[in-house]
């Protein structure tokens, strides 16, 4: 999959995409250079658009969901527009207000309230009640993070997931080399046996694996082993030298 974050302005207590308001055309721009990244590949085809809305916690709890609803909706109908796609193409969900992301933001602040402000945000009250706690408590905090945290808190997460055509193993020698992440671990394999057993290509094939599949233990084993393997043939070194092996997980 492909996926990114954008940030699109709205005016006040409107859900309406308009492109050509404040920063709306480059980040409509984003998600489309997403797609047509994916579209313009002959060995991918789209398979699911999932886009999930967030809202700021200023205002209303009910009114941020109505509009983190309306708002991600919109994205998706005018998606749907400029690309003709098919409305079950398409994954919708939202979130009323980002308290996660408002919360990793003063987290990660130097400000003098920030414990405070961080045992508000993780008190068992309601996220209206929070709110007006961190209006009524921390005016000066408060209007900081009208200022600088709460634009970013209001953002689509867009997944663009795809599947990608199967290759042979001649296919697969070339690809290997250009996009390794088009093929699956089957077809790495397929290509490592094509190549001499320690050899420099046999090796880099295991590498690849492992770059693109962090976390199969299969591609780590096997990238592990090559990597021994190779570290075994090297000559002898001098007195005073020295290497690290780094363990592969």
């Amino acid at each position: 999959d492909e996926r990114g974050m954008a940030f699109l302005d709205f005016p006040v207590n409107t859900s309406t995409i308009r492109a050509d308001y404040r920063g709306n055309a480059a980040e409509l721009a984003k998600i489309a250079r997403t797609i047509d990244r994916v579209r313009a590949d002959k060995d991918m085809t789209i398979t699911r658009i999932a886009v999930k809305g967030h809202a700021s916690p200023e205002g209303s709890y009910a009114s941020n969901r109505r509009l983190a609803e309306a708002r991600t909706r919109a994205l998706i109908d005018y998606l749907r527009a400029l690309y003709d796609f098919d409305a079950a193409l398409f994954a919708l969900d939202y979130e009323a207000e980002d308290w996660a992301g408002l919360r990793a933001f003063i987290d990660g602040s130097d400000w003098a309230e920030r414990e405070a402000l961080l045992a508000i945000c993780d008190s068992d009250t309601s996220p209206d009640e929070k709110e007006r706690q961190l209006r009524a408590r921390h005016p000066a905090a408060y209007r900081r993070l009208v200022a600088e945290c709460f634009p970013a808190l209001r953002h689509s997460d867009y997944t663009v997931e795809y599947t990608v055509r199967g290759f042979d193993v001649a296919e697969a020698r070339q690809v290997i080399w250009t996009d390794p992440s088009k093929l699956s671990l089957q077809e790495m394999y397929a290509v490592a046996q094509t190549y001499e057993v320690g050899g420099k290509e046999y090796n880099a094939v295991f590498e690849a694996a492992v770059r693109v599949y962090p976390t199969d233990s299969v591609a780590n084993l096997n990238a592990a082993v090559a990597a021994l393997s190779a570290f075994s043939s090297m000559e002898i070194m001098p007195p005073g030298s020295f290497i690290c092996l780094a363990a592969i997980s």
